[in-house]
């Protein structure tokens, strides 16, 4: 199954945007990742996705120009992240791997703010669209939901 979002014209909500101010004043700030990130980054991710983060995202990473990350940091510590802030050639959003918030942060909002400014990005990017879903496997009966 594959499920696509066209993003055309997409704008951040005033809810989101009082959501991100309101994260803001709690002293967690949402931004791309920087190099000077990496060993907070790094921590974050053997801690909370080991084998895939070690499969998945920290080849990006390490590469001389990585896919732009945003990241969700408090208190100099990454709290969460989304990423790729990328187009493919057909100006579709390319959503792999995915997006992550500490366990610990969790029902503050700051999963529902990292997609909304990753979709507000792409749009300025110019995407026209991003894949929801690439693959769905229902056969263990374990589903996830997307909320926006």
């Amino acid at each position: 199954m594959k499920l696509q979002l066209d993003i055309t014209g997409f704008i951040l909500g005033d809810d989101i945007i009082r959501r991100r101010d309101q994260l803001k004043s709690d002293g967690i700030d949402i931004r791309y990742y920087e190099r000077e990130d990496e060993t907070v980054f790094y921590t974050f991710m053997d801690s909370e996705f080991q084998r895939w983060w070690r499969l998945n995202y920290r080849p990006n990473i390490e590469r001389d120009t990585p896919l732009p990350v945003l990241i969700a940091v408090h208190e100099h510590k990454v709290i969460g992240f989304i990423g790729f802030v990328a187009l493919g050639d057909n100006r579709r959003a390319n959503f792999n791997p995915g997006i992550g918030v500490d366990v610990r942060y969790r029902n503050r909002g700051i999963g529902k703010v990292l997609v909304s400014v990753w979709i507000n990005e792409l749009t300025v990017a110019a995407a026209v669209a991003t894949p929801l879903i690439e693959k769905c496997d229902f056969r263990g009966g374990q589903t996830d939901q997307l909320r926006l």
